[in-house]
């Protein structure tokens, strides 16, 4: 057969093609034969012996090099197919790092680069990995780019062991890069130290979006970024700051359905029991160990299920004809159902023997959606013979209508049962209009942000009777699992599997106002974070206390207090900030917590022309309590002589001073 690959007709090759797969993968026995096909003279031959190691699994580790030297074939297919092996290997397959990164970096070939990228993307957190798909976040090609985008998506959640790598983005010329880094940097938050140093040169990057997120990493590395306390103070009040910019925020852009279709292809799936017997849809959840979550009904009682992943058309078209997946059972992914059922039986978890390349994991939304927030999902049509056959990658969109606790039906077919069972269960569910497609369940409901918000589940029928009518109505509504319910499943399944679920991190974090305003208040609430170790910064946010914006002000007041006594400094222009509106609460907090080192200045301010400090002062010694003693007397005096509220004050701070008597 291998000869027949060798022929000049097409038809002849294909023949064989289909001759050799039919005889079901190659085995490690075969190893040998497959050598010599390697090097063969014909690209077809080439091409089937490095697709034939994809079915070795771990065992093709021992052909890494082979596979290597496959990404610098002459001939475009076995390239790719290289590259799609050496994704599917995963871990298996860093020996290829070298080789993955010189593809990455292809001059000619943007679909060599696209798959080299998705390829790193599998290798997970080696080192070198994250710096060469940073570097390439600017390419040229838009497909490569979103590739890029998938691969670090895939290996995220990051941690310390990623820091360096962030560091050599952070000097990359690409704003594009660096922005991927200083935004992964705030996620691993105080382990991130080592960027101290490059984040303070980014303290004077030329857009003034760059600063703020420097800023904001700044704050998440919290006490370890004592270092940048300087050049934190320097930029408090520096004049000569970028001009404001639009944030994503201001101006609601409209969804493109299309994109979101687009994006969520690429983690859903079509399940079947076998050819031509059951069906539904299912999301990926984990990429690094091949999950796929589905509704139990979808599954019922198998063991093994076959999974189908969207396919496409030489030209780029989207195939949706049942028929098409299954006349080619070879392009299906045999998948175990993992032996784990929750208490209330609502989900399943696949484990599928391999991954396209292309595949990604939804995240989980934080929260529940809202009713009236719109909804994605994507499903098949459901199967109507003789007026239709169903079709897969069906996309709906609609509002959510209610979300409540209800009585869940779990249908569990079985092709040995005569009648299917049922069983029931409470959970949150999500209903959403218009209804969802019978063939929908298991599928994925996501939000505009494209993360999971449900799982499409049982389809409930509501008989209603018109007023003076006796023909009744059927109403269909599609029920959905909410996301506490996956999220709960996924935490319970992976326990039960000795692993730790670990949610995706949301991308959808609110982006605020990119103004001055908003900078000096980000670089006041870095220092805070940063603690008593922002102390050298107490000049610079004393005249930061004077800035026109109060939610500054206020800020700028809670740093002092976070920084402690040695603020003392900072009191009397504490009291004199107090004046603006809506800022004696939180001078009085600060001042509290800078504690009985500030009841001398207090003492005076109590004499002030100014009945706003007059107060404030008052509720600062509050704040202080038992350790403010040597103000007793003076707010006996102004409990007996100021104005009402005042006085009042002054009771209060009399009663929580007279405590420890």
């Amino acid at each position: 057969m291998l000869q027949a690959l060798r022929d000049n007709a097409k038809e002849v090759q294909q023949a064989a093609l289909k001759a050799l797969f039919a005889l079901g993968p190659p085995e490690e026995a075969d190893l040998p034969l497959l050598d010599e096909c390697f090097t063969d003279p014909s690209a077809l031959v080439r091409w089937f012996a490095i697709w034939a190691l994809e079915s070795l699994g771990p065992k093709a580790a021992s052909r890494i090099d082979v596979l290597g030297n496959g990404l610098r074939d002459a001939d475009p297919e076995v390239r790719h197919m290289a590259a799609e092996v050496l994704g599917n290997l995963g871990p298996h397959a860093k020996a290829a790092l070298p080789a993955l990164v010189h593809a990455l970096q292809d001059p000619e070939s943007a679909s060599l680069r696209r798959l080299a990228a998705l390829a790193l993307g599998r290798l997970g957190h080696e080192k070198g990995v994250l710096a060469a798909l940073t570097s390439a976040l600017d390419d040229k090609d838009g497909e490569v780019r979103s590739a890029v985008e998938a691969a670090l998506k895939n290996l995220a959640p990051f941690d310390k062991r990623d820091v360096d790598d962030l560091i050599v983005a952070l000097q990359n010329t690409s704003e594009r890069t660096r922005a991927f880094a200083l935004e992964t940097l705030a996620q691993i938050g105080a382990d991130a130290g080592a960027a101290v140093p490059q984040l303070q040169l980014l303290l004077k990057a030329p857009s003034l979006r760059e600063r703020l997120r420097t800023v904001d990493v700044l704050a998440a590395i919290g006490p370890d970024a004592r270092e940048a306390v300087t050049a934190l103070a320097e930029a408090l009040n520096d004049k000569e700051i970028p001009p404001a910019e639009k944030g994503p925020n201001m101006v609601q852009d409209a969804v493109d359905s299309k994109r979101v279709f687009r994006d969520l292809l690429k983690s859903t799936v079509w399940i079947r029991w076998s050819l031509g017997h059951g069906g539904g849809s299912g999301w990926v959840v984990d990429v690094p160990l091949r999950l796929v979550v589905t509704d139990a009904s979808v599954v019922g009682d198998q063991k093994q299920v076959i999974v189908f992943f969207p396919k496409y058309t030489e030209k780029g078209e989207l195939i949706s004809s049942i028929p098409a997946y299954e006349q080619n059972e070879q392009q299906g992914i045999r998948a175990d159902v993992l032996p784990f059922r929750d208490k209330k039986c609502i989900l399943a978890l696949l484990k599928l023997k391999q991954l396209p390349l292309e595949a990604q994991a939804l995240a989980l939304a934080p929260k529940s959606a809202e009713p009236g927030e719109t909804v994605h999902a994507v499903g098949t049509e459901a199967i109507n013979p003789p007026f239709s056959e169903g079709k897969l990658w069906q996309y709906t969109s609609g509002k959510v209508k209610q979300i409540s606790h209800a009585r869940y039906p779990i249908w569990l077919p079985s092709p040995q049962l005569r009648r299917p069972s049922f069983i029931t269960s409470m959970a949150t569910v999500l209903v959403t209009h218009p209804v969802l497609s019978t063939g929908d369940s298991g599928g994925p409901v996501v939000n505009d942000r494209l993360e999971l918000v449900a799982v499409t589940s049982y389809l409930k029928k509501t008989s209603l009777t018109p007023l003076g009518g006796r023909r009744g109505i059927i109403e269909l509504e599609r029920a959905s699992t909410d996301v506490l319910e996956v999220r709960a499943f996924l935490k319970e399944a992976f326990r039960a599997f000795g692993k730790r679920w670990q949610s995706s991190i949301a991308t959808n974090a609110v982006v605020v106002q990119i103004n001055e305003s908003n900078y000096r208040l980000a670089i006041a609430r870095a220092l805070a974070k940063i603690g008593p170790d922002a102390a050298p910064a107490i000049p610079a946010l004393c005249k930061a206390l004077y800035h026109p914006n109060v939610d500054v002000k206020k800020q700028v007041a809670e740093t002092l207090g976070a920084i402690g006594p040695a603020a003392n400094t900072a009191v009397g222009d504490l009291l004199n900030a107090s004046v603006a509106t809506d800022c004696q609460k939180a001078v009085a907090e600060a001042i509290g917590k800078i504690g009985v080192a500030a009841v001398p200045r207090l003492i005076k301010a109590l004499e002030d022309f100014s009945p706003q400090i007059r107060l404030t002062a008052v509720m600062a010694l509050e704040q202080i309590g038992p350790d403010a003693k040597e103000a007793i007397q003076p707010l006996k005096w102004r409990f007996a002589k100021d104005r009402r509220e005042i006085r009042e004050a002054a009771a209060k701070a009399l009663r929580k001073i007279d405590q420890s008597d």
